[in-house]
Formats: structure tokens, C-alpha cells, sequence
């Protein structure tokens, strides 16, 4: 059809020889599979290597260590290196064209967990704009999500859905219908038992057995390695050994040089083993470290700061830890609830004073409730608090804004609070925010004029995935037992897009077990 004669026609200059990114260079006989000029032109050099891994891996262009063809991948790059663009660049140049003259593929689908489901929509509008590709959302309500799941699978001009990996659990029979050519999984580290579960079940139901399948993560090996080889078989399967030789061989000697009291034989192996291991996974696996991001933004430092606790925590510290070495001396200090349980009131107290923690909604673990008076006097009587309160007026003065990382509820509540006695404005977001408000909290955050200083941040609800660039300063109020976890965290404000230099406060009660979690992030990572 006559362009001119559309309603909308997009009109792109072409790539400069530099810019451009054919991605099937040197096949012959075949159509040139190149990434449209608008997107190409925006890719950095470690984007446009990530866009042309994962076409490789797609293609079979790229083969495991027994010499097998892939079909999918892992984009491994850091909190902020671009994920997100990366992955829109390859969705898009493979609905648009292929090495056979034809699309590579009809549809598509992004799964990601669903506080990210507007931001990956969002994203899509930025670099692709209404007419180059139009993402599907399934809406609210049991009802409407179904209808849209199977309105997906049968309407040719819906090509791309965006859906949450709940959502995607609940309508997969119904997607299974539209044959996804291309499954791109957010966060991908998430699927990560070896045994299966409904949401790798879900997902390959959905998929089927012909569609490609690319996982993004900027943690792919965490606690666990067999979770890294259950990411890794979901994405290539068979690309590493079979789970019970992966054990034995590879994972079993890494693991055993990692405690106390390791020989130097295990040491060595372990070293020969994880060699193994990344030559194994760069077949399909790309890795690129925060380097990358320290070559382009601007500076990044980390502060240490060790907080004394008030005295009363400290006598609330002291008699949990006794309680603790009695639970111990009397044959229950084993890895059991009770034991755990000890563990987490020392963690809470150290976070919030408090001896009982609260749940990700909010309440206390044992059901009692917190009143306003008690978060209004605490706030003052925890030491990390009263240290971080005590800087914010500087803070904000210089025109400075924070982004705050809490594991507890109740720590956000006593920085809330005393955020408002200070006459300083503050957004959240915690396991009480329903998901589909929280792009809409983070958008007021990063608006050009807004007022608010402070984001106040749930490291379960929403430590992964948003983009808070307009902040320069990061608080980590707590410390976590996966170093992953506050690696997450910081990417919400050290990534593309930021353009101020960046401080981390990463914030330790001195003398406590908080103290030992770092020690032992430092240890493994």
C-alpha cells in the first residue's frame, strides 16, 4: 500500500554505516535481519553485543558445549546496563523480519513479575512510540483477563503481550493457543527449582516446544547453583549436564571450598570447577559486570556506616541473644523455625527496635498490632534511624533525593514518620501498594518538579525492576543473607539514564549480627 496514503507513516533516516546492526552478517542466501535505525543508533556497544547474543542464540547460531544448536539464552548484565531496551530491539526486529524473507516469528510474550508489568509497558511507548509496536496488557479482573488471553491468541495484529507471572499461571491454557514465537522472561532468576514448579510449567505450557526462550537477570547465580542450572535448563535445555551430574561434578566441589575450614585440595578444585562452569555457560550465557556502567555514568561510591544501637535496643539485643544461646545449649540451635525465628527478632530489633517483625503486609508475625504512638517514640530510639533522620536536612537542603531500602515494615513506618515531623515530603511502596498503583507512585518520584525528597522502598515489593534515576543517593537501612538482594536494590539508582554522582549508605548496626550478614555478603561475592 501507498504510504503516503496512511494515516500515520513513520518516516526513519537510515543507520550510518557505524550505527547500524545487521544481525545475520555473513549468511548467505539469506535476508538481511537488521535492527530498525530509531533503535540501533540508541544502543551502546555492550547493548548492541547483547542484542546480537541473543539473536544468536534464538537463531542457533551459537552452540552448547556438545555441539548442539540452542534455542535460547541468558542475558546476564547488571542492575542498569539496559535489559530492558536490549530485549525491545530483538522482539521487535524479529516480528518485523527474519533470514527467509519472513518474520522470524508471528507473536511474542514478556513475562516479569507483576509490579513491572506497566513499567515494561511504559518502556515499550519510550523507544518504540504507538505505531512501531503496540504491547497487549491484560486488565484487571478475572473475567476481562481471560477474554483478553484469548482475544491475544487469536487476533494476528496483537503481537506482543506483557504479562505477570501469576497472571500468565491463571490464563495459560488460553495463551497456549497463540503460539509465541519468542518468551522473554524478567527477572529471571526467579525460576529457579531444579524440581520444577507451576510457573515453569506455566510457562513452557504456554510456549510449547517451538518457542525461543531468553531469560534477563543481573543475578543469575545467587545462594543456590542448582537454582542457576534450573534457569539455565528452562532457557537451553541440556545445555548444561543433567541435574544429578551437574551436582556431583560442578556444583558439589564449589560449594564444599566455600566453608570453613576448606583443605587447599578443595580450594583447587573448586577453582578448576567454576572455571568449568562459566567456560560451560558462556556458550549460552552472556555476563557484563557494573564496570560497563562505571565506564559510562557518572561516579559511584559505597560508605559503610556503622550505627550504634540505643540503649534500648541494646537491652532488647542482649536479651534476644540470650534466649537464643539457650534455645542453642539446649539442642535446638539446628537450622529449625524456633532457631530461624531467634534469628529474624534479632535482625528486627537491630532494624527497628522492635523484637517482633513484621510481614511483608504489614502486620506483626505474631498478630499484635503497632500503634502510631509507639512508631512516634521509636523513631528516635533506634540508632540507624536517628542516624539517617539526623542526615536528611543536608540531604535535601543540596537538592539531593533518596531512594530508602528496608527489609522490615516497621523500619519504613519509623522513617516515614520521621520524615514528617522534618516537614519532608516521601513516596512507598511496600507489600501493602497494590501492583498495578506502583509505576504510577514511581512516576510521581521521578517527575521533573516533584517535591518529594525520599522513596521509601520495600526490598521484597519493589527492590527489582523500577528505574529511580532521579535520585542520587541510596540508603541500604538493612543488610540481607544474598548479596544479590542489596545488588538489586542499588540498581534501582546507578543505572542508565542516571546523570549525578551517586552515594550508597549502606547502614549496619555496630557489633550485631547485622555486622556477620555483611561479612558474609563480602565472603561470597
Amino acid at each position: 500500500r501507498d504510504p503516503s496514503r496512511a494515516p500515520v507513516a513513520v518516516v526513519e533516516a537510515a543507520c550510518a554505516p557505524a550505527e547500524a546492526l545487521l544481525l545475520n552478517l555473513g549468511e548467505r542466501d539469506a535476508s538481511p535481519v537488521a535492527v530498525e535505525p530509531h533503535l540501533a543508533r540508541r544502543l551502546r556497544p555492550h547493548q548492541r553485543e547483547g542484542v546480537q547474543f541473543m539473536y544468536d542464540c534464538c537463531l542457533g547460531r551459537r552452540r552448547s558445549a556438545d555441539g548442539r544448536p540452542l534455542s535460547g539464552g541468558i542475558l546476564a548484565h547488571s542492575m542498569g546496563l539496559g535489559k530492558t531496551l536490549q530485549a525491545l530491539s530483538l522482539v521487535h526486529t524479529l516480528l518485523k523480519s527474519g533470514p527467509r524473507g519472513v518474520p522470524s516469528i508471528s507473536k511474542a510474550v514478556i513475562v516479569c513479575p507483576a509490579s513491572l508489568v506497566d513499567n515494561w509497558a511504559a518502556e515499550c511507548g519510550k523507544w518504540l512510540g504507538p505505531t512501531r509496536l503496540r504491547p497487549t496488557v491484560l486488565p484487571q479482573g478475572k473475567a476481562a483477563a481471560a477474554l483478553a488471553a484469548r482475544e491475544f491468541a487469536v487476533c494476528r495484529p496483537q503481537v506482543l503481550l506483557v504479562v505477570g507471572y501469576e497472571t500468565l499461571r491463571s490464563h495459560a491454557d488460553a495463551l497456549a493457543e497463540a503460539q509465541i514465537g519468542l518468551m522473554v522472561c524478567d527477572e529471571g532468576h526467579r525460576l529457579k527449582s531444579s524440581a520444577g514448579n507451576q510457573t515453569i510449567d506455566a510457562l513452557c505450557k504456554v510456549g510449547g516446544g517451538a518457542c525461543k526462550r531468553l531469560v534477563l537477570t543481573g543475578t543469575p547465580m545467587q545462594n543456590d547453583l542448582t537454582e542457576f542450572w534450573a534457569m539455565a535448563e528452562f532457557a537451553s535445555p541440556g545445555a548444561l549436564p543433567p541435574l544429578a551430574e551437574f551436582r556431583a561434578t560442578l556444583a558439589q566441589p564449589i560449594e564444599e571450598a566455600q566453608r570453613a575450614g576448606a583443605s587447599e585440595e578443595q580450594v583447587s578444585l573448586a577453582a578448576e570447577r567454576q572455571q568449568e562452569l562459566l567456560e560451560r555457560s558462556a556458550a549460552f550465557m552472556q555476563v557484563r559486570g557494573r564496570d560497563v556502567l562505571d565506564k559510562l555514568l557518572p561516579a559511584r561510591r559505597e560508605l559503610v556506616v556503622c550505627c550504634a544501637l540505643s540503649e534500648a535496643q541494646r537491652a532488647s539485643y542482649t536479651a534476644a541473644l540470650a534466649l537464643l544461646r539457650e534455645l542453642q545449649e539446649s539442642g535446638g540451635g539446628g537450622g529449625g523455625p524456633e532457631h530461624l525465628s531467634a534469628i529474624m527478632r534479632l535482625r528486627s530489633i537491630c532494624s527497628s527496635g522492635r523484637a517482633t517483625p513484621r510481614d511483608e503486609d504489614g502486620a506483626a508475625c505474631d498478630g499484635s498490632p503497632t500503634s502510631a504512638a509507639q512508631t512516634s517514640a521509636a523513631a528516635g530510639e533506634v540508632g540507624k534511624a536517628a542516624a539517617l533522620l539526623g542526615l536528611m536536612p543536608a540531604v535535601a537542603a543540596a537538592g539531593d533525593r533518596v531512594v530508602v531500602c528496608c527489609q522490615f515494615q516497621s523500619s519504613l513506618d519509623l522513617i516515614e514518620a520521621g520524615l514528617s515531623r522534618l516537614g519532608l515530603g516521601s513516596v512507598r511502596i511496600d507489600g501493602k501498594v497494590p501492583k498495578e498503583k506502583r509505576q504510577e507512585l514511581v512516576n510521581r518520584f521521578n517527575a521533573p518538579h516533584s517535591r518529594e525528597t525520599a522513596f521509601l522502598l520495600s526490598t521484597k515489593a519493589g527492590g527489582t525492576g523500577f528505574n529511580l534515576t532521579s535520585a542520587n543517593r541510596l540508603v541500604l537501612f538493612d543488610p540481607d543473607w544474598n548479596p544479590a538482594t542489596d545488588k538489586q536494590a542499588a540498581g534501582r539508582v546507578f543505572r542508565d539514564g542516571q546523570t549525578r554522582d551517586v552515594t550508597i549508605w549502606r547502614l549496619l548496626s555496630a557489633g550485631t549480627l547485622e555486622e556477620k550478614m555483611f561479612q558474609r555478603q563480602v565472603f561470597k561475592g
